[in-house]
């Protein structure tokens, strides 16, 4: 584990654990916090898929556009682990789960989903069925 700080404008900068092999947080990361701040002007429940970090979950909670929690997944059981730590030094809510995709929330309903670098992980066959779970 390593510590990082992430400059995340327009947000102060972020101090960040770092878990081995976990997405570290870089410019496409700070396009996404920054095209979801653009777009987004009031509360929503917002689903970080592909948390890693927890960088844009926390990035997006500290800018006040997340309702009342982080709700964060990842397929990799090391990244959830490092999104709750990183989340739980910021002392912010959430509700943090892993598995595979929308698996984790099956039950559950989000007025947003972001995901960053996800897609590249599935195969092509299987990207149908993930964008089947919009608009439900």
């Amino acid at each position: 584990m390593k510590e990082i700080v992430f400059e995340n404008a327009p947000n102060q900068p972020l101090k960040l654990y770092v878990y081995h092999n976990v997405f570290v947080p870089n410019t496409t990361t700070k396009l996404l916090i920054n095209s979801v701040l653009s777009i987004v002007s009031s509360k929503k429940k917002i689903l970080d898929l592909g948390c890693g970090t927890g960088a844009v979950g926390i990035s997006l909670f500290k800018e006040g556009i997340i309702s009342d929690k982080i709700y964060a997944s990842d397929l990799s059981l090391e990244a959830t682990k490092c999104c709750e730590k990183n989340i739980k030094s910021y002392k912010f809510d959430s509700d943090i789960r892993t598995g595979s995709m929308f698996e984790p929330w099956i039950n559950e309903k989000f007025d947003i989903v972001i995901f960053c670098q996800v897609l590249m992980y599935v195969k092509k066959k299987d990207i149908r069925k993930i964008f089947s779970h919009f608009n439900k």
